[in-house]
């Protein structure tokens, strides 16, 4: 059973987030939904330099073929007796956007997360780094597990 997004904020898993699902008809929406919380990314120098739209919005623009990596703007603490996964937004699934590893967030994982998004359709796409990126759905897991990864906090 799927933990709700108000249920992920209360749990505290998702640190640095929004109280209210935040939908401007502009950037993809973000924040707790029904089955999940919807993150955001961040920019940083590691990209390729970043245009503004009409609405003072940052994007990317990802080339056919091409790839992105980003990192959540939301911080994860995810409890031991809990696992999470990674969804691409139904806003890019459409345009053929994906991401390249559809990753779990294993239990204990305390940091940001990196995400890698791939344009598998013929046409560039805007990818908007601080509007809503990914689902992240989080169930309970039998037993406990700490993560022991070398990528903890961030």
């Amino acid at each position: 059973m799927y933990l709700t997004g108000r249920q992920i904020l209360e749990a505290g898993i998702v640190k640095f987030g929004v109280d209210a699902k935040c939908d401007d008809g502009i950037l993809p929406s973000f924040g707790p939904d029904g089955c999940g919380y919807t993150l955001r990314g961040m920019f940083t120098w590691k990209h390729s330099p970043a245009d503004i739209d009409n609405n003072l919005n940052m994007f990317v623009t990802l080339a056919p073929g091409k790839s992105l990596v980003v990192k959540s703007l939301e911080s994860i603490q995810m409890p031991t007796n809990m696992a999470g996964t990674i969804h691409i937004k139904s806003t890019y699934g459409r345009k053929l956007v994906g991401l390249t590893i559809n990753a779990p967030v294993d239990p204990g994982y305390n940091g940001l997360l990196t995400l890698c998004f791939y344009n598998f359709s013929a046409d560039e796409q805007k990818i908007y780094i601080e509007g809503g990126l990914v689902m992240m759905m989080v169930a309970p897991i039998q037993g406990e597990h700490q993560y022991e990864g070398r990528h903890q906090n961030g």
